[in-house]
């Protein structure tokens, strides 16, 4: 079991935005402000089913399904505007809240790499852009 978050996010001249009906578009950032982020975070419970195989004492190659149950997503756009920085946050961005995804690993000694894919849309499709999740990183174990 583990805890994923995650942070997509949007550095150029377009931002995220939510509508009153909860409806996330990419936009253009005000006229005259200076961009500094848009990113959509997300907080999910991970639950691997992998199979490991040992090729040695040191060495482990791990490979399987992961469940996510994401139950808290939210979204926040930061830029300048005449000199001050401006904050816009919203919370229920409409986010998938079960998904399927593959994740693989290989150790060796207590150091790794990892690997986790996620075909699902992050947000449900009427709510928001198409966007899925991949995932590599590095992983230290005890």
């Amino acid at each position: 079991m583990g805890f994923d978050w995650r942070n997509y996010r949007v550095t150029g001249f377009k931002m995220f935005s939510k509508d009153k009906r909860g409806i996330i578009t990419m936009q253009d950032y005000p006229e005259g402000t200076e961009p500094k982020f848009s990113r959509i975070h997300t907080f999910s419970l991970s639950i691997p089913f992998k199979y490991y195989h040992y090729l040695n004492q040191e060495v482990c190659f791990a490979i399987g399904p992961e469940l996510y149950f994401t139950p808290y997503a939210s979204l926040k756009t930061r830029y300048y505007e005449n000199g001050k920085e401006r904050k816009h946050t919203s919370g229920n961005v409409h986010q998938n809240r079960f998904s399927i995804g593959v994740g693989a690993e290989i150790t060796m000694r207590h150091i790794g790499i990892y690997y986790k894919y996620n075909p699902f849309n992050v947000l449900q499709g009427d709510y928001g852009p198409n966007f899925s999740s991949m995932t590599v990183g590095l992983k230290v174990t005890l």
